[in-house]
């Protein structure tokens, strides 16, 4: 992304984002709570990773706030086009009953989706891990999911391949789901979708058309 289109972003989050973090804490924030609003604040010169993950610790801290827009779509799927529309889930984690802990830093973008606001989500519950579904579109988008066994990475992609437009599902190559090959583990926990946010222009316009809280 051009450093210009970034500084622009970064402007009109820091007015929408910067309010919300701080109307969390009232107007007489203790030592420890401001120490917690200078971590969360996005800085003028915070780059896109760095404001990503300020909003994902927030979203963490203050599960139940409704953000305007706290999904932002994958940085890789506009090294070649800004404009490839992308709808992107976030998660809750699910303790071993199936109950709610809260919002986690999960996300799974899919390029190219049909363009539908849903009412319930399709992706269904499964288990972060260490098996890879790798995923190449015609115009080189990526679709990557990650479980803790190969048969729910298999439901997972099945399930985001229905969410894609025809034309470009149709066309993805499909890698076998394996095990990753390296040492950095990820960390299994049970999630399901807690929102979805669709970007028609991708990142040239981290603003969503729409955002759905399932």
């Amino acid at each position: 992304m051009p450093a210009r289109d970034w500084a622009s972003i970064r402007q009109q989050m820091i007015s929408v984002f910067n309010p919300i973090v701080q109307g969390q804490f009232g107007a007489n924030p203790t030592s420890a709570q401001q120490a917690t609003i200078n971590e969360l604040l996005i800085k003028s010169n915070d780059s896109s990773l760095i404001a990503q993950s300020r909003i994902a610790l927030f979203n963490q801290l203050f599960p139940w706030v409704n953000l305007p827009y706290a999904l932002v779509p994958d940085a890789w799927q506009v090294r070649v086009e800004g404009n490839r529309p992308q709808l992107v889930f976030s998660f809750y984690s699910l303790d071993s009953n199936g109950n709610v802990l809260t919002l986690t830093d999960n996300e799974l973008t899919i390029a190219h989706p049909i363009p539908q606001k849903p009412t319930v989500s399709s992706i269904p519950v499964h288990t972060k891990g260490d098996y890879i579904s790798y995923n190449v579109y015609s115009d080189n988008s990526k679709l990557i999911i990650n479980c803790a066994t190969a048969d729910q990475a298999q439901q997972v992609r099945d399930a985001c391949i229905q969410l894609i437009q025809p034309s470009y599902a149709s066309t993805i190559i499909q890698s076998p789901i394996k095990p990753r090959q390296t040492t950095n583990n990820i960390t299994q926990v049970t999630v399901r979708p807690a929102r979805a946010a669709y970007f028609s222009q991708g990142q040239k316009n981290t603003k969503p058309d729409w955002v759905v809280q399932f």
